[in-house]
């Protein structure tokens, strides 16, 4: 029906379709039914009502993160872009599905935007490929890195997931099932070796031990799982990066207060990119060739963080957001102009006394320097923030 050439069919299965998407099942059933590219072709329709019914069922299919990464891959995201700044085919629906595309796909966010929030955690698979520029695409991670290594700024991976999969457990019923199989086997040698009557009966028993283990093994057989085909492609690995989140884990956690672990985290992050760096020596510092060598080692445009060791604000601050997000901390990620990046976190305010008592006060916004005074924590609105902000 979605394939009708007819565009009144069109807009009216779109509308159906969306009302059944609320299940995350049927939501699974039509991407593996190739449903999601036919939703994405159906947003170029030069009908305001079809644009109008896909932007609203897939305002439904981008709540499932899998699925808003294949509405992106099928160019999803170029495309609805593109109609919410026009102002003659937006409408609420397509901007409702861009911006439920966005918040489960963070790469695109912060592409798109230059923002992610606190309540935009990092996992494993995150990549940053740059500032947006007019006329741009966005890109999937897998095509990323399967480029051929260019002069391009390097795309950023965060990735702790271990490189060896987990074994696939084995149910006890087949365990069962195969010790029961080798238990036959030596009955029937004894059998065997027993028998002093006729050759009739001698091939009559073995025959019949025969038969009872072919069965046993066939259930055993029938029992085990069935494997699955691994995926044709995964992200590079980091294990830099997971021992960094493991040290983290061990180190932050215990500490009582928010500064505190804003503060050693904020150090940390420093450590591993190089250490303090001057404000006047920010101009001069050699950060790119290390990462091209990263890249030409690899072979790839695709860099995990783990492997950058000299770095300025958008490495750091990736690293930051990246590492506070696995032990809980409120902070958010901002992109600025000339490869400036800078984290806000939201912390309480420290405890005043008037008159014997402890005043405690909201939480309040603050920018954590990560490049000149590792761990210096500034007032969002403060001049030093702002000056840290820009060049």
């Amino acid at each position: 029906m979605l394939e009708s050439s007819d565009a009144v069919v069109q807009s009216r299965s779109a509308s159906a379709l969306a009302s059944l998407l609320c299940d995350s099942e049927c939501r699974s059933e039509l991407r593996t039914r190739g449903g999601i590219r036919t939703l994405v072709s159906l947003l170029r329709s030069a009908n305001e009502d079809v644009r109008r019914s896909t932007g609203w069922a897939l305002s439904l299919c981008a709540l499932d993160p899998a699925i808003a990464n294949e509405i992106c891959a099928f160019g999803g995201l170029d495309v609805l872009k593109e109609l919410c700044e026009s102002t003659s085919r937006q409408s609420q629906f397509t901007q409702l599905a861009l911006d439920r595309l966005l918040d489960n796909c963070l790469p695109a966010k912060y592409w798109l935007t230059g923002q992610l929030l606190p309540t935009d955690i990092i996992r494993d698979g995150f990549y940053d490929m740059g500032l947006f520029y007019s006329g741009a695409r966005f890109s999937m991670l897998e095509d990323l890195c399967k480029q051929a290594v260019d002069q391009r700024r390097a795309v950023l991976l965060i990735n702790a997931r271990d490189e060896k999969p987990a074994a696939a457990p084995v149910s006890q019923e087949a365990e069962n099932e195969v010790k029961v199989a080798e238990t036959v086997s030596p009955m029937k040698e004894r059998s065997q070796s027993r028998a002093k009557g006729g050759k009739s009966k001698k091939t009559a028993k073995s025959d019949k031990d025969h038969d009872t283990r072919g069965r046993v093994e066939d259930s055993a057989a029938a029992q085990k799982p069935k494997e699955e085909p691994g995926p044709s492609w995964q992200p590079p690995t980091d294990p830099i990066f997971r021992s960094h989140v493991e040290h983290i884990r061990q180190n932050v956690l215990p500490l009582s207060s928010a500064r505190e672990q804003v503060e050693y985290l904020a150090r940390f992050v420093s450590d591993q990119m190089g250490g303090p760096v001057d404000r006047s020596g920010v101009t001069s510092l050699s950060y790119e060739l290390p990462i091209s060598e990263v890249k030409y080692e690899l072979k790839s445009n695709v860099i995990p963080i783990g492997r950058v060791t000299s770095g300025i604000f958008y490495h750091r601050a990736l690293l930051f957001k990246a590492l506070a997000d696995r032990v809980a901390i409120s902070c958010s990620l901002v992109r600025g102009d000339y490869n400036r990046a800078w984290n806000v976190v939201l912390m309480p305010e420290r405890p005043q006394t008037a008159g014997g008592m402890n005043l405690h006060f909201p939480p309040r916004k603050y920018v954590i320097d990560l490049m000149h005074h590792p761990g210096q924590i500034m007032e969002e609105d403060s001049q030093e923030a702002v000056h840290y902000q820009r060049i």
